[in-house]
């Protein structure tokens, strides 16, 4: 009795002592001769355990007063705690992490309201809500066959044949289309007051995630979501659009850009969510700051912020500090409704009361409105709710106070364990192998999902559901919550932001915040940017070396034209992994849209602006490598000309990789998709097949649709324009050294008689109908401008005769005196120079029958050549 009452002034009130079994006494234990007190082990475990406890939660916290002991003052008044005994394991609530949470929410909204901020709160109620969805039935198993038209773009196909297939269906006034339609949940009913917060209870699939889906607007997964739902007088249909970003739900999944570090990650989040009306004298730099500072101090991550978050590939904070990650960026968006689907998974047991803790402190505070769904739920977490929502296999079978909800359970037949939790003895209803019946109670409980609904709204709690419902709408009749509402939402957004748009920031600084981050996204990813330009310099390097030391003659213009094809192919095959990249990322789009973050649009203008610069270095790299290596025309303003083309076409084909990663559905279709067609482009670009070559518009159209077409014109006018390419013997016909070149003619396309140089812009024209004209237009199709046309204009320069030095001076009574002869090009003195003065020459096409107008054209050509002209002016070439 001493050791009874002693223990009991101790206030040990944990593992009551074991009945043993034993013969020799119900309060000992033998171990060999000696007996062992139970009660005095429990009690020395207990004391053991607490110390332990208490020095984890110590060590953990590095900014924490050890000897803090405050008691959280952020429950409601009617809360008091009553065990004593749990004051220690709730130490420093309030004092999170070392400051006082409340004491700074209490003195901020202060401040905000002195500086006539509105504050924002809504609620929200729901009626007779109900989710439905489709489901397939049956899983398809891909075949050698089905893997084998994929890369033929069979995906692509079906995708368009299932949006088709929708479409109809919503026409005919079906559902979404494919699958039987089944309701996931059905009959919901309730209200969740600013400042409440709610705690939904279900087994994995029961759908309480739908249900925070439905309540948050997340409806594209759905079929149709029916009923009534209203945030305090603001409508449904208004708050999926207008004031989307102050409805929020966070998925129990932690995706992250894992090369960011976590004051990075955190710092743009509230970048884009800094409200336009602040505290006077509170600059934007600063309220990022501050809040940074608020948010890592609640969740203790100060001396994580310069640590990359990571994921299962990178390094990175471990799997806790990532879910808070994910928390604290929810909580930056400042919602009023916030919905979170699991939350505290990967949370030890401390962090998770503490963050429940701090999710009371904010809603008691901020008048926020909070719906959380946990899987597994301590008792102190579970008094921190001010009501529970239970849901069985979507049916809604108890929506009241968390406090009733243990006897209602109990009041038709439920036996609780009195070691269970009240969660866990909630959940346990809903699972037929956890859940107990009391005695003498066999087959008068409910025990199906509709059993317990029915017997749900048979009791008093539904009663007081209803007439809570029909209290509420009485207080919002007056619609003065929902005209603070707009008014505190209109604060908060900046003025170029757009009337009706949720977006808090204006689009050029959600640019300008994108831009920032995904500088450091690069910047910080060091091995693909290192692996990026060394595989461009081994690329230029081999690309160079094959096309070495071109033959300056017509033998050499198949060279040449390899030389510029590769030139404008190779680094936009390269950007490739853009096609990854965007179908990796776009879930992290997803939420960032969904949080109003940003829009789609600012994303995709950020990325190219940051891809301007990289791209740039990149394309000169290879550029200069490979102009150099295969000699190409040394001339400033033609190599500048190549470049601003290839980094053009660049630009080009990293939009149309970032295009089929938006379109593709998974990493799959999005690598086949780009690869397949990068393929179609290069053959239709005209080098492989020249476009009079192409019979039908069923191929042609992709000729004139596709950047590399546009490119390849422009490079190749570029180093022909006003340049005579030397025929080589070879290519004379007929083949007799001691025919005079009068009586000869090249085997080159636009050659004449008599001559033994061929006009480079002759070339080109009767080739692939290529014109100097059409250089700056092809320019602005391949920036998206609009297109305008040079017109006919004419090169007023005189041609260069530019050939090899052993070449022997022309006869000036054969006909090809009509060109420059070599007495009047300068004197090559040099190897350098003469490689210098080389001429460009390019891919050689047999001749092909052409059209009846370009005939005509060419016919007015050779007639305007045979006028007479000027003596000592040379004749311009057309």
């Amino acid at each position: 009795m001493a050791e009874e009452e002693e223990n009991r002034e101790k206030g040990f009130s944990g593992i009551e002592p074991m009945q043993s079994a034993s013969p020799r006494g119900s309060r000992y234990h033998w171990w060999g001769d000696e007996p062992i007190n139970i009660d005095e082990a429990l009690l020395d475990f207990e004391e053991l355990r607490r110390a332990l406890s208490q020095a984890t939660r110590q060590s953990s916290r590095p900014n924490s007063h050890r000897g803090s002991r405050v008691i959280p003052t952020s429950r409601r008044t009617s809360r008091q705690i009553d065990d004593v005994e749990e004051d220690p394991e709730q130490a420093g609530v309030a004092n999170v992490h070392g400051f006082d949470l409340e004491e700074y929410l209490q003195r901020s909204n202060q401040e905000a309201y002195n500086s006539g901020i509105i504050s924002k709160k809504i609620g929200v109620s729901f009626r007779n809500l109900s989710v439905s969805g489709t489901g397939s039935g049956y899983a398809v198993v891909s075949t050698f066959l089905d893997e084998f038209l994929t890369l033929f773009g069979k995906s692509i196909l079906e995708r368009g044949w299932g949006y088709g297939r929708k479409a109809a269906s919503r026409v005919r006034g079906g559902g979404g289309g494919g699958g039987d339609v089944k309701y996931i949940i059905q009959g919901f009913s309730g209200v969740v007051r600013p400042g409440e917060m709610l705690l939904v209870l279900g087994r994995p699939g029961s759908g309480t995630s739908t249900f925070l889906r439905a309540l948050t607007n997340q409806r594209r997964e759905f079929t149709s979501i029916e009923g009534d739902i209203h945030y305090s007088g603001v409508p449904f249909e208004l708050a999926e659009g207008r004031y989307r970003g102050e409805i929020l739900f966070n998925s129990e999944e932690d995706i992250h850009h894992p090369t960011l570090t976590v004051q990075q990650t955190l710092k743009f989040a509230l970048s884009t969510k800094t409200p336009a009306t602040r505290i006077p004298g509170l600059s934007r730099d600063a309220f990022v700051q501050q809040m940074l500072e608020l948010f890592a101090k609640m969740f203790g991550m100060m001396h994580t912020l310069n640590t990359m978050v990571g994921n299962q590939f990178i390094r990175g904070v471990s799997g806790g500090e990532r879910k808070r990650v994910s928390i604290i960026e929810a909580l930056a968006s400042r919602a009023t409704v916030n919905a979170w689907d699991n939350s505290t998974r990967g949370l030890d047991s401390s962090t998770a009361v503490d963050y429940i803790h701090a999710l009371r402190i904010l809603s008691t505070l901020t008048h926020s409105t909070n719906i959380v769904t946990l899987y597994q739920a301590g008792e102190q977490i579970y008094k921190e709710f001010d009501k529970v929502c239970v849901i069985d296999n979507g049916r809604q079978i108890y929506y009241g106070p968390g406090c009733a909800a243990t006897s209602y359970f109990e009041s038709i037949g439920f036996h609780r364990n009195p070691r269970s939790t009240t969660a866990d003895f909630l959940t346990s209803v809903t699972d037929p192998n956890k859940r107990r019946v009391k005695p003498g109670w066999e087959g008068k409980v409910p025990l199906t999902p509709l059993e317990l609904e029915t017997a749900f709204r048979n009791s008093s709690h539904w009663t007081a559901l209803q007439e809570e419902l029909t209290a509420y709408d009485e207080e919002l009749r007056s619609g003065r919550d929902a005209r603070d509402f707009r008014d505190a939402v209109k604060q908060d957004k900046s003025r170029r932001s757009g009337k009706g748009s949720p977006y808090v920031v204006s689009l050029p600084r959600q640019i300008w915040y994108l831009t920032k981050r995904d500088f450091q996204l690069r910047m910080q990813d060091k091995v693909a940017m290192g692996s990026r330009f060394f595989n461009t310099l081994v690329l230029a390097l081999l690309i160079g070396s094959l096309f070495f030391g071109i033959n300056r003659t017509s033998q050499g213009t198949f060279k040449v034209g390899g030389t510029l094809f590769f030139n404008i192919v190779l680094i936009g095959w390269m950007q490739m992994y853009e096609a990854i990249d965007m179908t990796v990322g776009r879930s992290i789009t997803s939420k960032h849209t969904t949080f109003a973050f940003y829009r789609p649009s600012a994303l995709v203008l950020a990325k190219t602006l940051v891809d301007l610069p990289i791209l740039a270095v990149q394309c000169s790299l290879y550029t200069v490598i490979l102009y150099f290596m295969a000699a190409l025309e040394v001339n400033a303003g033609k190599f500048f000309l190549n470049l601003l083309f290839v980094f053009t076409c660049t630009v080009c084909l990293t939009a149309f990789n970032r295009a089929v990663g938006a379109f593709s559905k998974d990493l799959n279709v999005a690598i086949r998709t780009a690869f397949f067609g990068l393929h179609v482009m290069i053959f239709f670009t005209g080098y492989l097949q020249p476009e009079p070559n192409m019979k039908s518009w069923v191929f042609k159209w992709i000729y004139w649709a596709q950047p590399l077409t546009y490119c390849l014109e422009a490079l190749m006018v570029n180093q022909l324009e006003g340049v005579f390419i030397k025929c080589s013997e070879a290519d004379l016909i007929p083949g007799i050294p001691s025919a005079s070149i009068a009586n000869k003619v090249c085997h080159m396309a636009g050659a004449k008689p008599g001559t033994e140089f061929v006009s480079g812009t002759d070339f080109l024209q009767a080739s692939w109908g290529y014109k100097r004209a059409n250089v700056w237009r092809n320019f602005g199709i391949n920036t998206e401008y609009q297109a305008r046309p040079q017109g006919n204009t004419r090169n007023d320069q005189s041609p260069r005769i530019i050939t090899p030095k052993q070449t022997k001076t022309a006869s000036s009574s054969s006909p090809s005196s009509q060109y420059p002869t070599l007495a009047t090009r300068q004197k090559v003195n040099s190897p350098r120079q003469q490689r210098t003065l080389a001429p460009a020459v390019v891919l050689v096409h047999p001749r092909t029958p052409a059209s009846k107008k370009r005939r005509k054209k060419r016919i007015k050509t050779e007639k305007w050549r045979k006028a007479p002209t000027t003596p000592g002016k040379t004749q311009p070439t057309p």
